[in-house]
């Protein structure tokens, strides 16, 4: 990951190193950070997991269901012969039809497994989720404390509920925590009339897409869109801390900025994809006496922490993500120097 820190303005405005200063007059400045993920080379050569949820409920009419299982057959062609496959029918009980298991050795055995299924009935949708998620709680290719974040469950639903939890913010908060333990959800919304509000705010906070699907090709294409997006997770859990010095205060800028009680600003994002971008911009302001005792220690105002897990490596046979080396990046630094304004730390 890559972090930049450059300055945008500064107050009182000044073409000099160093601000004019007054002992009791505040000194400001407006500092944009950048993260950057890195580049992933392969989207293939890690295993990934995911876990179909196929509705059979009375919600989806028998052609759709004949249309959904053979897109999900022709989807399964898209994903990596090592990745981890789990199937799941949706009616009022939920069934698991396949625990997980590396697609290459179960595309022989899928396809007369989906020629069985039937429409069933009733529909609980959140029996089915926590059925798929169960599965890839217990994935075999990741070690617990390392768990990848290329995990997603899928569900092939028309979003319709006779039986269990129907409430849509219980059904996205679910999804919410289950993205933070490292469990995407995304959503094939079937049908003409799907449940779209519903199924949109389970995709929104599990991290995925809802896809509007009704022809097998569109089944097959939404899946193969899923794997692309599975291996293009290059980070997870990167949590940024931005540490003043005695005397500095710091406002951040940025919508999901949190002040904590000792004044530092903090915020988590859950995952970045392949060389995304996130900025934030921080003001830093103290006074002038404080700035010079600052500069004469050639201390910075503030320092960027930057912690998180980089795309997954092999260990053996499990592949884990592996921790990134952490980002210490000072904004400002005094002394006889000219004050450096832009600085970048990387680490991989």
């Amino acid at each position: 990951m890559r972090v930049t820190v450059q300055m945008e303005s500064m107050e009182p405005a000044t073409r000099q190193p160093y601000p004019p200063t007054h002992p009791g007059r505040e000194v400001a400045w407006r500092v944009r950070v950048e993260l950057q993920a890195m580049r992933v080379a392969d989207p293939m050569a890690a295993p990934h997991g995911v876990a179909l949820v196929i509705d059979r409920s009375p919600f989806v009419p028998p052609a759709q269901l004949e249309a959904v299982v053979a897109g999900v057959g022709w989807g399964i062609e898209a994903l990596g012969a090592q990745d981890y496959l789990a199937l799941v029918l949706m009616d009022g009980q939920h069934r698991l039809l396949a625990s997980p298991a590396q697609v290459g050795v179960t595309r022989q055995w899928v396809a007369p497994l989906l020629a069985e299924v039937r429409p069933g009935a009733g529909a609980n949708l959140c029996g089915a989720w926590l059925r798929a998620r169960q599965q890839l709680e217990e994935a075999p290719w990741v070690t617990r404390e390392h768990a990848a974040s290329t995990r997603r469950i899928v569900l092939c639903t028309a979003g319709h509920v006779d039986t269990g939890i129907a409430d849509a913010a219980t059904l996205a908060e679910l999804a919410r925590g289950a993205r933070h333990r490292g469990i995407g959800t995304s959503v094939l919304a079937l049908g003409e009339r799907p449940a779209l509000s519903l199924l949109e705010g389970i995709a929104l906070a599990g991290g995925g897409r809802c896809h509007r699907v009704e022809t097998p090709q569109e089944v097959a294409e939404a899946l193969a869109a899923e794997r692309r997006e599975l291996g293009l997770r290059a980070m997870r859990g990167v949590t940024v801390r931005v540490v003043p010095s005695d005397g500095v205060r710091l406002e951040v800028e940025h919508p999901g900025g949190i002040r904590e009680p000792g004044g530092i600003p903090q915020f988590t994002i859950p995952e970045l994809a392949s060389e995304q971008l996130v900025a934030f911009t921080l003001r830093a302001s103290c006074l002038g006496a404080q700035w010079d005792r600052l500069r004469g220690a050639q201390a910075p105002l503030a320092v960027v922490q930057a912690l998180g897990r980089a795309a997954m490596e092999r260990a053996g046979t499990r592949w884990n993500f592996k921790p990134l080396t952490p980002h210490l990046l000072a904004i400002g630094r005094g002394g006889s120097t000219p004050w450096c304004w832009a600085g970048t730390a990387t680490a991989m």
